[in-house]
């Protein structure tokens, strides 16, 4: 498979600068600073508050204790007096629970809205914008995903790695603008037609990557037999006949996901060579 080049037309798509955000030493989190738990404040200030009332009433409960005993009327005043006092503390407590709060909730917010701008970048940095399939570096990531989970669950899956046959012709004859649209029209049918859960990426100037969940060789083969019957069966007006080639790799045939990308290629290459269009990795 192709390194990734430069932008241009029909060129391998790149992940844009919103990813030096995420691959930043310490992650998002180094990005968006550190999470404000509104709730562990909140708590932290209530426990302050109730302490605040509690004690006083601890301290004046003698002394109520002596007036409802009929002890006389001595005790009103300190009683009062304390009682007056756990008011204002209270009084003065929420008071600076609000003035604390206030910049608390503030941060909160400004930090969702990071965290949302982050998404959006993060999103866009991941996908390819000519065709709005996942980019190279999307394919990268979630290959690995994928593979974890299947090797952890004893699971199988997948990968379909296809190339549009003479392309550079349709580039040459037609223009890039032509090409574009018959890019565009190739993952349109590819995210047609592939199954609910698969995914699909553009991975090189007309190379896609179909990952397909829990597929072993036959589910990937009707997956790939539907994709190329439509691929074939498109007509674009300056494009009178348009195939692909696609190499399948099961991945009981490898043992890590570089070596699954490995086979799948080779197998992709020799559909060409071969003018079989469909190759499934022995």
């Amino acid at each position: 498979m192709p390194l990734p080049g430069p932008a241009g037309y029909n060129e391998r798509p790149t992940a844009g600068r919103a990813l030096l955000i995420r691959d930043a030493p310490g992650g998002p989190d180094a990005f968006l600073g550190e999470s404000t738990n509104l709730r562990l404040v909140r708590l932290r200030l209530f426990l302050a508050l109730v302490t605040m009332f509690t004690i006083p009433i601890v301290i004046a409960a003698p002394f109520i204790y002596g007036l409802t005993s009929g002890m006389g009327t001595p005790l009103v005043v300190p009683t009062v007096a304390i009682l007056t006092l756990a008011i204002v503390l209270g009084a003065l407590t929420v008071w600076l629970a609000r003035r604390v709060l206030e910049p608390a909730e503030r941060l909160e917010q400004t930090r969702r809205i990071l965290e949302d701008a982050y998404d959006r970048a993060r999103a866009e940095a991941l996908r390819d914008t000519l065709t709005g399939l996942g980019n190279h570096r999307a394919f990268q990531e979630e290959i690995e995903r994928q593979w974890s989970i299947a090797t952890r669950g004893g699971r199988s899956m997948s990968l379909a790695i296809m190339d549009l046959d003479d392309f550079k012709r349709i580039n040459d004859s037609s223009g890039h603008a032509a090409g574009d649209q018959v890019l565009r029209q190739a993952a349109t049918t590819i995210a047609t037609y592939v199954r609910r859960g698969d995914r699909a990426f553009r991975v090189g100037g007309d190379e896609f990557a179909l990952l397909l969940r829990g597929a072993g060789e036959l589910e990937a083969r009707e997956v790939v037999a539907r994709i190329v019957a439509a691929v074939e069966g498109n007509i674009h007006p300056l494009v009178r006949t348009l195939s692909a080639s696609f190499g399948i790799a099961p991945s009981a045939g490898a043992k890590e996901p570089e070596e699954l990308l490995r086979i799948a290629d080779e197998a992709m290459y020799e559909a060409k060579r071969s003018g079989t269009r469909v190759e499934v990795a022995a």
